[in-house]
């Protein structure tokens, strides 16, 4: 069990993205769980991860743009979308109101 004032909060340096880890950080694995949220009408970047890492992300309530690369996707509330994060991407949130969805990252298998 993991109980919610010891899960790991990673904030934006701005504080309008928190994302909250719901999985403890004490071993290696090949997938990470998160919940993600993101203040109105704001968004975040990342330059991306590792070669082969994914993510899968459900929107849990209100809007989330998300681009890779040069492609975008309005998602609402139940939507979801899969996509290789090993390259440029962005969350943004056009709405007035919080937008909060969950996140597996997945790392590709090693090949020893």
């Amino acid at each position: 069990m993991l109980s919610a004032s010891k899960s790991k909060r990673l904030v934006s340096a701005s504080g309008v993205f928190v994302s909250r880890a719901l999985f403890p950080f004490d071993v290696a694995r090949q997938s990470e769980f998160y919940e993600l949220r993101l203040s109105p009408l704001r968004e975040d970047q990342s330059e991306g991860h590792g070669p082969g890492v994914q993510e899968n992300l459900v929107v849990a309530q209100g809007v989330l743009e998300i681009s890779v690369n040069d492609e975008r996707y309005l998602l609402s509330t139940g939507d979801s979308i899969l996509f290789y994060a090993d390259q440029p991407h962005r969350y943004r949130n056009p709405a007035d109101s919080e937008a909060v969805a969950y996140l597996v990252v997945a790392y590709p298998e090693r090949l020893d």
